[in-house]
């Protein structure tokens, strides 16, 4: 059996390169990515999960409920969508389904073609957050001017 003095873990030591106490380095073994099952190996595994580049894709298929903002005089619907994504590439976001709620009434009651297209997307990305997705409708979507919606959508989000 290994046995590890306090503050010590298998694969991370108190070196004397770290000058603050209760700082951490992985040892050489744990921070080689090409050593089977490192720490180092199992991080750039995971980030590579939210690392996307040009012509990568993330699709919502089923829709889900989620809260915007309406405002602009009742023209725009901004949501925040936090995820851990790393890009460099622009993303676009492509509605495939939406329905918009208020305070117990539909402004949006059923998702169509002519619905979708009646509405301009767009996706912001916003470093170490996620999105902002803004949905723009020129002849407005009614209800009441900057207070909460309800929203169920679905989309594709690309990466050009």
């Amino acid at each position: 059996m290994e046995y590890y003095p306090a503050g010590y873990a298998k694969g991370i030591t108190n070196s004397k390169t770290v000058t603050e106490e209760g700082e951490y380095v992985l040892d050489a073994a744990q921070n080689n990515p090409d050593v089977p099952g490192s720490l180092r190996q199992d991080l750039n595994n995971l980030l590579r999960q939210f690392v996307f580049k040009s012509g990568d894709s993330i699709a919502l298929n089923d829709s889900i409920w989620t809260v915007g903002t309406l405002t602009f005089s009742n023209t725009i619907i901004f949501i925040d969508l936090p995820m851990p994504v790393i890009t460099s590439a622009t993303p676009k976001i492509k509605l495939t389904y939406i329905k918009v709620r208020q305070n117990n009434d539909y402004l949006i009651s059923e998702s169509n073609d002519a619905i979708l297209n009646s509405i301009n997307a767009t996706c912001l990305f916003i470093p170490y957050y996620g999105f902002r997705i803004g949905l723009e409708k020129t002849s407005g979507f009614g209800g009441i001017n900057n207070d909460v919606v309800a929203v169920e959508m679905s989309y594709t989000i690309t990466f050009e």
